[in-house]
């Protein structure tokens, strides 16, 4: 009796059929990883930003400026924007929607590209800062390797919104942190 050491075509061919529908059915799960890491990416700064945001409420009533319209530190309210930083600027105690205010209090200012306008970010950045254009209470966030903010609202992207609602009846202001995660 004479043993065959080999597979015959059809054997080669049933194998390789078995493989490209494993592929077929594999891959599109594997292909939608980018987007899940930009999405965790998204919800890790979220996190960060609350952090951020409780520890410079915490420092405000320690130094009693949590009761203050803007505070940036020994500079005059009407200078804040263009203050050398040296603390947060905040607006009644929570962290400002600026370079000054959350980037200072994230602390890493390094890892965020800014922009004047919507368009291209600093290529050496992790995330994109996207300052608000329709009004100074707001900035956006979004992953550097998204395709970024597409719209004056962001709502249309991957990315975050950070806002500060100040109250100065109540001498309090609130804050919103809004993840868009559709555009992933």
């Amino acid at each position: 009796m004479k043993k065959n050491n080999g597979f015959t075509l059809i054997e080669l061919v049933v194998v390789i059929v078995i493989l490209g529908i494993l592929s077929a059915v594999a891959a599109p799960k594997f292909m939608d990883l980018q987007s899940d890491a930009r999405i965790s990416a998204i919800n890790g700064l979220v996190g960060a930003i609350k952090s951020a945001v409780n520890m410079g409420f915490a420092k405000s009533i320690i130094q009693g400026s949590d009761k203050v319209a803007v505070y940036c530190g020994s500079v005059a309210a009407a200078q804040c924007a263009t203050a050398d930083v040296s603390e947060t600027h905040v607006i009644y105690g929570i962290p400002a929607a600026s370079k000054n205010g959350i980037l200072f209090a994230l602390q890493d200012e390094s890892s965020f590209g800014t922009l004047t306008e919507f368009g291209a970010c600093d290529s050496s950045a992790d995330w994109c800062f996207y300052p608000s254009t329709d009004d100074e209470t707001s900035v956006y966030f979004a992953p550097k390797s998204s395709a970024g903010i597409t719209g004056a609202n962001g709502s249309d992207s991957c990315g975050l919104k950070y806002t500060v609602t100040p109250d100065a009846n109540a001498k309090t202001a609130k804050y919103t942190v809004t993840s868009f995660t559709s555009g992933c």
